[in-house]
């Protein structure tokens, strides 16, 4: 090889560029990909990094349908496919592999980069029409997709390859083994990733979990002024009833969950209903603390002033700080500042023994339909075990539409 042929092979931007930005989308993906297995896992505990508000949420476009393709995240192929796609260009622009097929290389990186945009407008499309609020993150992998394209153009223009001989399987031969090699990669990863997230026989285990759904008994889930999300009682396919105590590490994991899939399924509701682990406010608990009563109370009186998520959100993600019940009344006023909530009207409401009164039959209706544990989590009126994850969640809400 001449020092001439690979001196023009690295000059330019192009290359430059292609690496970059190849690379960024390998590391965003990256990112997007044990995202995308803590909601699954219901391991989130709080927001993520690329959560800025209601409209922008990467949760939600990672507990839609559209997250995954035959039980390999599509976050995952993107990552893998950006990484491959940045070594083979490294590898032909010092001619590792010779002079000899140019066209073979031509058509992986630029029919990869293609690849990547293409898929990048459908994700694109489908967020934009299918779900109720967009990812941040992944519209930076679009973007991406967008300056990769154009930098293996810029780069093929400079290293003369855009005028090459027509397909031939010899030329084909990069791009399959990228693609074979992508799929290898992401095959065996999520497989890793499955068990580290969701244990070792994670599909018996769902599958266990939804059969001991369905032969569940039905309860008789009354009203009581829950905290709901999502489709109108009377239209929704599937119905979500959390039983939950605000000082509970597993609830404040399984909150996130249970709010993207409802949000990324238009015909699911979600209901919260109190059940303190706490005596003072729980007559199955014999322990009294205050605490969790307190923060139930707040909770609800919040929902009174349409802020109940915000309160929600806000309780979990100081879940820590709420040793006593003194300290749950010291932080009012912090809340009423942070959630900008009329602080006359939440202190008297806190104080009301219609409030109380409301907790404890809360409490109660979960003692009576079998509530051992928190967060006990039923879909359509029959406990199911493992709500609080993803894949569970998914399979119950297939299986009630069959039954519809």
């Amino acid at each position: 090889m001449s020092s001439e042929v690979k001196e023009n092979s690295l000059k330019g931007p192009g290359l430059l560029v292609l690496i970059l930005s190849t690379l960024g989308a390998a590391a965003v993906h990256g990112y997007l990909t044990i995202h995308h297995y803590k909601v699954k896992a219901g391991q989130l505990g709080g927001d993520s990094l690329c959560n800025i508000g209601e409209k922008l949420n990467c949760d939600v476009a990672a507990a839609s349908s559209y997250s995954e393709l035959f039980g390999i995240p599509l976050a995952m192929l993107g990552g893998f496919m950006n990484f491959f796609l940045a070594l083979l260009t490294l590898l032909y622009a010092f001619r590792f592999f010779g002079e000899n097929n140019k066209s073979g290389f031509r058509n992986a990186i630029f029919g990869t980069t293609l690849v990547i945009f293409l898929t990048s407008i459908v994700m694109a499309a489908i967020t934009f029409t299918q779900l109720d609020s967009y990812c941040p993150f992944c519209m930076v992998t679009y973007g991406l997709s967008i300056i990769t394209l154009i930098a293996a153009w810029m780069y093929m223009k400079e290293d003369k390859l855009l005028a090459l001989s027509p397909l031939n399987f010899q030329a084909l031969q990069p791009g399959i083994i990228l693609a074979v090699v992508t799929l290898a990669f992401s095959f065996l990863f999520s497989k890793v990733y499955n068990k580290q997230f969701l244990g070792s026989g994670a599909s018996s285990i769902i599958e266990a979990s939804i059969q001991e759904w369905k032969t569940n008994s039905v309860k008789d889930i009354a009203t009581l002024s829950p905290l709901s999300l999502g489709a109108d009682k009377d239209k929704a396919v599937m119905t979500l009833v959390e039983f939950a105590d605000f000082r509970c590490g597993h609830c404040k994991n399984a909150a996130p969950t249970l709010k993207a899939f409802v949000q990324a399924n238009p015909d699911v509701r979600l209901e919260f209903q109190a059940f303190p682990l706490d005596g003072a406010c729980n007559e199955a608990i014999p322990q009294s603390s205050g605490s969790s009563c307190g923060l139930a109370y707040l909770a609800h009186c919040a929902s009174e002033q349409d802020k109940g998520w915000d309160a929600h959100e806000w309780i979990f993600s100081r879940q820590g700080t709420f040793v006593t019940k003194d300290i749950v009344e010291n932080k009012m006023t912090e809340m009423i500042t942070d959630l900008g909530l009329d602080g006359d009207k939440l202190k008297s409401c806190y104080e009301s023994e219609e409030t109380h009164e409301l907790i404890r039959n809360q409490a109660k209706l979960g003692k009576e339909v079998g509530v051992l544990g928190t967060p006990t989590i039923y879909a359509n009126n029959k406990k199911l075990p493992g709500g609080q994850m993803l894949p569970i969640l998914l399979e119950a809400k297939r299986a009630s539409l069959q039954k519809n």
